[in-house]
């Protein structure tokens, strides 16, 4: 596996880059899902024929993001004390400046349209994009059950999930860290986690029902999972398994499968996990193919991806919902590539001009902020 030095690694600990290509294809996978929904409600028929059951899936993918999250986070500290003094701190400012800006931008853009309506003499800052629920979505608190539905950029339950894995990381990490923790202690937690999925989902085995209530616990067991599999991925037999030639591709054609036939989505986890694994041990054209410039580009801009595609969505929603002409399958597909490539264009657009430059501010700051720190000893003795 190619790899290169990870970016927040406070000890220069390699990047995965076998999974930042599927970061990229699971938030296309989310998109569409919404996308099609938006194309049903107004009458409008993709015809994602063989596709069809992965893209109706594709909420499912959320979990594996967290998952993803957990595994990464537990690479680059788990060999850390984020407890002790200042870590925890600089960790955190790390994750903010990573997740706030482009969230903060995004709920920016849809403060246009309460504004619109009161510029128009209509009733502003109601219902899901009240006042209330603005504070709440700005606190990333919108995953915890203070409001009765989504809010603002209704995908932005997810963010909150995850800020609040990163508040219990240092805990979680634990898991890693201890010697005194057996690996087969991991793989019981490891267990238990995907038990405690299967009783969070409804009587259908549907685990994205009320996301804006039950989301902040969905993430965290994804996130935790994450942790564990990180954990049991260091076992030789693990390696030498997930090294075999063409793990990657049976474990994604898996994945497809589990999709397309599962009837609980929580039996697609330990699918995601197995292809996160085979991903960061695989060699060989597989490698090359998830480390290419193309893949690692669409993983790099996913984050922009999921959080502009509520923008997109409302945008098309308004133009569709005018449109009386049922779209052939071809026309509606035509639609669709233009809708993704314009989405991915103003992706890479944020991502350049609001992710990154937040992102080496705050990693500055940090870096400035820990150097005077460890002078001011050396001060004081002289």
């Amino acid at each position: 596996m190619s790899a290169v030095t990870q970016p927040d690694a406070p000890d220069g600990r390699q990047e995965l880059t076998g999974l930042t290509a599927w970061r990229g294809v699971a938030a296309i996978l989310v998109v569409l899902y919404h996308l099609d929904g938006l194309f049903r409600a107004v009458g409008q028929d993709l015809a994602l024929g063989p596709f069809t059951a992965v893209i109706e899936r594709g909420y499912a993918f959320v979990d594996m993001f967290f998952i993803l999250s957990g595994f990464v986070i537990a690479h680059v500290y788990g060999q850390r004390n984020l407890l002790e003094r200042g870590a925890l701190r600089r960790f955190l400012a790390l994750r903010l400046g990573r997740i706030y800006p482009l969230h903060l931008f995004v709920i920016a853009l849809l403060l246009v349209l309460p504004l619109l309506r009161l510029l128009q003499g209509d009733v502003a800052f109601s219902g899901s994009m009240s006042l209330g629920s603005l504070l709440t979505e700005l606190l990333l608190l919108d995953s915890i059950g203070l409001h009765d539905g989504l809010t603002w950029n209704e995908v932005s339950w997810s963010v909150s999930a995850e800020w609040i894995s990163y508040l219990l990381a240092p805990v979680l990490l634990l898991l890693v860290r201890g010697r005194r923790v057996s690996n087969g202690a991991v793989g019981v937690v490891l267990a238990m986690l995907w038990v405690g999925l299967f009783l969070l989902a409804d009587d259908d085995g549907y685990l994205g029902y009320e996301p804006f209530r039950i989301g902040w616990i969905r993430g965290v067991l994804g996130f935790t999972m994450g942790i564990c599999t990180y954990r049991l991925s260091e076992l030789p037999v693990i390696r030498r398994l997930s090294g075999q030639r063409g793990a990657v591709v049976v474990s994604a054609i898996a994945v497809v499968a589990a999709a397309t036939v599962s009837p609980h989505d929580a039996l697609l986890t330990p699918f995601f996990l197995v292809l996160i694994v085979t991903s960061i041990a695989s060699t060989g054209s597989e490698a090359q193919l998830l480390s290419s410039a193309p893949m690692r580009w669409l993983g790099d801009i996913s984050y922009s991806t999921y959080m502009l595609q509520q923008v997109f969505l409302i945008g098309t929603l308004n133009v569709m919902a005018r449109v009386t002409t049922v779209f052939s399958p071809v026309a509606l597909w035509a639609i669709t590539v233009v809708w993704l490539l314009a989405l991915i264009g103003v992706s890479s657009l944020t991502y350049r001009c609001i992710e990154v430059p937040a992102r080496d501010a705050v990693r500055g700051k940090v870096r400035a902020r820990t150097a005077l720190h460890e002078r001011e000893p050396a001060r004081v003795a002289s």
